[in-house]
């Protein structure tokens, strides 16, 4: 069997005179084990006789080594795993008439089938699992064969992949891998240990591993003609496409594990082979697909009987249904998640179902309930590493990530996860789904400040470039133009804009070609010194920055601007004061006699200040006489001699009872106005102040 000669073995088993195969026990017992992989019913038969015959002789190895390989052929079929409870059953009465394993290697083969039995079945007792997975550890320490200590990484890591123990996973699978270099495994050692090891890189986002890793158990597959995890292993080879956004590549991978399991018919192929068609229909943006895959499977995960699968279905129908607009069973879905989450004590599970409730809390307006959960999804996901599983969709991981950023939930946890799924900001479609834009969401350009841009461009106040959080910095001459031209870039609006135009401002005096020549040699350059090409665009002519992975103080304060200008009053004040936030003083102060700097630094604090007088002549009609004086100092911040404004936030302090502040703010109008322009307040500004004298 070590040298996987099975059908020789059984070759020899088969013509024994006389039925004497059939009378030994321990000739049934190897006459199924030369079975197992490939035909795991016969196998089962002849493993069910052995162990009544031990029974009957009283031979507890015999006993133990048969009933770990029944075990072995109900886990390994994949299919109606509810059966396990008679071999956990079995195996407890065992344990009374032969409380005494007959050798180690015995021990930790059973108890490792214990632990598999027990994992698929009875996760909802979490106590007897693990202390299990401690016996099964403890026996791991003597050092056994090699063949026993790759069948118990299986069911170990099977174990930790439900817990979601993903670093004692990963240590196990390394010594797995050390193991295999020093021996030669079985194929079927070989594809196991694959499988395992490639869902812990997709989880873990390493797809380009992940798929490799799947190829290579696929592979050999395909030469020992051990196919019993065929299906299973292109379904994570398409989940680990799914995930990065390779469509066309995870639809093929589908097409396989489809056709696999469509031979095999066994229950767990079936179930993940529409749990991913589910998610690829759902990341095309067909949600009447994704819901007829997983009604289809309704049936099925109730016969598989394990509480990890069923909690997986409930979180794809929770996402299902709130693409459909169904919130109120997008929210019976993720509470049931939760409920067998914590149930089985396994915290991926209470993660992602925490998080995909506060996904679906925050888009119905309940914004404590949502962000409490977000909260303590986000917890464990900071503690155990967790990036997604099935279902995961950009735009709702987009959406989280930026509420949370928003709200201060596990910054540095949540900057990590955008880097590591490379995810662009959220676009305004990320927060609505199905109707209105969820609460409290404020808009794509309202969320960036704490994004984890690759490229951040400071232009109010100073020029700076962030490039990966550590600021660029320059050394001569030699980048002069290329920074010039990208200052030129933002002044103009930073989106397409046409190359000529450029070509104008920066090279004048050259002749077409000359000056031709020499932007496409500074734009090669300025792409450089940024760091890459994907920051900067150029197409048909025209250059823009690209606003998913370069972040511009001015280009989105501008966009804040207009997006205030297009809402109601009573709703842009919020808008309004966070461009006050990121306006830091006069654009690109230092490039004044660059072409359409000027122009463009007057445009930009003009529109800043009509915008918060605007706003603040709102809060006044409403009464709210403090906010409106917290947006005429933020205002004065950004021109201290704007008059207007000393006469808007004298009012403010009347109306609140200061007029302390108020006399305070009309000295200082006057001394600024005296110093740096040489004249007295507006007739109006002294009005303002002799009412307050005449009041006090």
């Amino acid at each position: 069997m070590l040298q996987e000669r099975n059908n020789a073995a059984a070759g020899w088993i088969s013509p024994l005179p006389g039925g004497a195969a059939e009378g030994d026990a321990w000739l049934s017992y190897w006459r199924g084990v030369c079975l197992f992989p490939t035909d795991m019913s016969r196998a089962r038969n002849h493993l069910e006789k052995a162990f009544a015959s031990f029974t009957a002789g009283g031979d507890a190895a015999g006993l133990y080594l048969s009933w770990a390989a029944i075990v072995d052929t109900y886990a390994f079929e994949l299919d109606g795993w509810k059966r396990l409870d008679g071999c956990i059953a079995s195996f407890d009465g065992l344990r009374k008439t032969h409380p005494l394993f007959p050798s180690r290697d015995v021990e930790l083969i059973a108890s490792s089938r214990m632990l598999i039995a027990l994992t698929l079945r009875q996760t909802d007792r979490p106590q007897r699992v693990h202390g299990w997975l401690a016996r099964v550890n403890a026996l791991l320490q003597d050092k056994p064969s090699f063949e026993i200590q790759m069948d118990t990484v299986f069911c170990m890591s099977l174990y930790h992949l439900w817990k979601g123990e993903y670093h004692q996973n990963e240590i196990l699978l390394e010594r797995a891998e050390a193991e295999m270099a020093n021996h030669p495994a079985p194929p079927f050692t070989v594809i196991r240990i694959r499988l395992m090891k490639g869902i812990h890189c997709w989880i873990t986002a390493r797809y380009g591993q992940a798929v490799s890793l799947l190829a290579e158990g696929i592979a050999s597959a395909g030469r020992s003609g051990v196919h019993v995890f065929d299906s299973l292993l292109w379904s994570f080879r398409a989940a680990a496409e799914l995930a990065p956004g390779n469509i066309a590549a995870a639809e093929q991978a589908l097409k396989n594990q489809m056709r696999s399991s469509v031979e095999t018919a066994r229950a767990l192929d079936i179930y993940f082979c529409h749990i991913n068609a589910a998610w690829c229909a759902l990341l095309k943006g067909n949600t009447d697909l994704a819901a007829k895959n997983l009604e289809t499977i309704a049936a099925r995960v109730a016969r598989l009987g394990t509480p990890y699968y069923q909690a997986l279905w409930n979180i794809g129908m929770a996402h299902v249904a709130f693409q459909q607009g169904h919130r109120r069973a997008a929210g019976t879905h993720a509470r049931r998640a939760l409920r067998l989450g914590q149930e089985m004590k396994s915290t991926v599970v209470e993660w992602y179902a925490l998080t995909t409730r506060a996904y679906v809390l925050l888009h119905e307006g309940k914004e404590k309930e949502g962000l409490a959960a977000l909260s303590r999804g986000l917890a464990l996901a900071r503690r155990y590493n967790y990036v997604h599983l099935e279902f995961y969709q950009p735009k709702v991981t987009r959406y989280l990530c930026a509420r949370a950023l928003a709200e201060g939930i596990e910054p540095e946890y949540v900057r990590g996860l955008i880097r590591t799924l490379k995810l662009s900001p959220p676009a305004e479609e990320d927060a609505g789904g199905i109707g209105t834009p969820a609460a409290g969401f404020r808009g794509a350009a309202s969320v960036p400040e704490r994004w984890p841009f690759p490229l951040r461009i400071f232009t109010t106040g100073r020029f700076e470039i962030i490039r990966d959080g550590r600021p660029l910095v320059f050394s001569g001459k030699v980048q002069k133009k290329p920074l010039e031209l990208l200052k030129a870039l933002i002044a103009l609006g930073g989106a397409n804009v046409p190359e000529e135009r450029l070509i104008d401002t920066l090279w004048p005096d050259a002749d077409g070609d000359l000056a031709h020549k020499s932007f496409e040699m500074t734009l090669s350059r300025l792409r450089r010194l940024l760091g890459g090409e994907g920051f900067i665009t150029h197409s048909a002519g025209q250059l823009s920055i690209d606003p998913l992975s370069c972040r511009v103080d001015s280009l989105v304060l501008e966009r804040i601007l207009a997006d205030s200008g297009k809402r109601p009053a009573a709703s842009a004040g919020g808008l309004c004061e966070q461009a006050a936030g990121l306006y830091r003083g006069d654009f690109l102060p230092a490039d004044s006699s660059l072409p359409g700097v000027a122009s463009r630094r007057e445009t930009l604090k003009n529109s800043l200040l009509r915008a918060l007088l605007a706003a603040g002549r709102e809060y006044e009609r409403t009464g709210r006489w403090e906010r409106a004086g917290e947006c005429y100092l933020q205002g004065l911040a950004a021109d201290e001699l704007a008059e207007e404004f000393y006469q808007r936030l004298m009012i403010c302090h009347r109306q609140s009872g200061n007029r302390a502040g108020a006399v305070r703010t009309y000295n200082r109008c006057r001394a600024l106005l005296r110093e740096r322009l040489g004249i007295e307040p507006s007739s109006q500004t002294k009005a303002i102040h002799s009412a307050l004298l005449q009041q006090q």
